[in-house]
């Protein structure tokens, strides 16, 4: 098993790999923003159709005693993919006949992989509401099915849900609205995160010697089921960064004042000057598998250890 992982390990490492899972995000129906105070009425409206990266509006009544906004975000990376929507209504006036409201907007958000790719499904929300202030409301709809999985923090605020991400996306639809009509504020958020269902654990084992930066770090990824690794950097100084499918504790020449411990075997050995990604892909017939990683820098003549960490995959 070791001789497997290492050949896939050593032909992939130094390969920093794409997002896989695309994110797009759309207004089913027009976005409507108002706000007024007294006889004076402001509104807005965003169109139905697709959304950018980012989209929002707002309107303001007279003087900026009542206001309404909404904002959205989407996005997809290699670690993350997912989305953020916001409805935020606030009066500050004491007037007769004044209100605020942000929507009902209702969106729908996809995910979609060229590829099967294994995903949890994270929904958060948050509220900020004034006492005496009518709560705003998101309802969640996963897999647009007409079923309200989650509203407003309910049954938890947050949730987690797992899923496989391929060619037929997979639909979140999304209906939030927000209205006041006294003095105060509500405003609701919902965050919603897609992550990597990789069944790889991560810790740190040691903190290093070195302190000064530098550190090593990892993170699950959607591509191969596997982990990049970064290896940063500290100037030019020279480094190497360890792999090693066991550990192999050796105490490294360096200031009396300091313990610096190599953790890993060093299976693989990398040099570099600056920062580093490395891509290690988990396919299940390198499964189970158990790696440990640390970076060495050389700094007037010792040697100077990372942090190390360990990751291990089911």
């Amino acid at each position: 098993m070791k001789t497997i992982a290492l050949a896939v390990v050593a032909a992939s490492l130094a390969t920093l790999c794409p997002a896989q899972i695309t994110v797009s995000m759309s207004a089913v129906t027009p976005i409507n923003l108002s706000a007024g105070v007294g006889s004076v009425t402001t509104s807005q409206s965003v169109p139905a159709g697709p959304l950018g990266a980012w989209s929002g509006s707002s309107t303001l009544g007279a003087m900026s005693d009542a206001w309404a906004s909404y904002n959205q975000t989407n996005y997809s990376t290699a670690y993350q993919a997912g989305a953020s929507i916001q409805v935020h209504t606030r009066i500050n006036s004491t007037a007769a006949n004044t209100f605020a409201s942000a929507g009902p907007a209702h969106f729908l958000l996809e995910f979609q992989s060229a590829t099967n790719i294994p995903t949890r499904l994270e929904l958060g929300f948050e509220a900020d509401v004034s006492p005496g202030s009518p709560m705003p409301s998101i309802a969640v709809d996963v897999g647009n099915d007409g079923i309200v999985d989650f509203i407003n923090g309910a049954p938890t605020t947050s949730a987690s849900l797992d899923f496989t991400i391929g060619s037929q996306p997979l639909q979140v639809a999304i209906l939030a609205n927000a209205a006041l009509q006294q003095q105060g504020t509500a405003t609701a958020v919902l965050a919603i995160r897609m992550k990597p269902r990789n069944d790889v654990y991560i810790q740190e084992v040691t903190s290093g010697c070195f302190q000064a930066g530098g550190g090593i770090g990892a993170a699950p990824t959607f591509v191969g089921r596997g982990v990049d690794v970064f290896a940063g950097h500290i100037g030019n100084l020279p480094k190497v960064t360890v792999f090693g499918f066991q550990v192999q504790p050796h105490l490294l020449p360096s200031n009396a004042s300091m313990v610096c411990l190599l953790v890993p075997a060093p299976d693989i050995v990398l040099a570099g000057f600056t920062h580093q990604t490395f891509h290690v892909p988990l396919p299940a017939a390198v499964r189970p598998a158990n790696m440990w990683m640390q970076s060495v820098f050389l700094y007037q003549g010792q040697l100077l250890t990372t942090n190390a960490l360990n990751m291990a995959a089911y």
